[in-house]
């Protein structure tokens, strides 16, 4: 019995870790996912126009698309404005708004798998 106390106990002590741990790996993917769109979305403005996915008036820099994805992955809001004044992103991307949506999902299913 004392030894399966012990096993549960430190299993516990892993949860949090890992839940931080997975967090963090999916702020990065998603960042490099919006930076990655938005230089597609650069490349091929008439194309993504055409298919009805928006437009982007300038790809902005992969420290904006790390900001997104932090506040995106933590549920804070998005205010829209960077530590430093400017605006963060400067987009209509309807592939970016489905990249947001998955990653709001992304937290239900990390949060369940990981901590429950």
């Amino acid at each position: 019995m004392i030894n399966f106390f012990n096993y549960v106990t430190a299993k516990n002590n892993n949860k949090g870790k890992d839940y931080i741990k997975y967090q963090l790996i999916v702020i990065i993917i998603f960042a490099i996912a919006y930076w990655t769109s938005d230089q597609l979305y650069s490349y091929a403005p008439e194309l993504f126009k055409s298919l009805g996915l928006g437009e982007i008036k300038k790809p902005s820099s992969l420290y904006s698309y790390i900001y997104l994805s932090l506040i995106t992955q933590t549920t804070v809001g998005f205010g829209g404005i960077l530590p430093d004044g400017g605006h963060f992103i400067q987009t209509q991307s309807v592939v970016l708004r489905y990249l947001v949506i998955t990653q709001l999902l992304s937290i239900i299913l990390i949060s369940g798998w990981v901590l429950v």
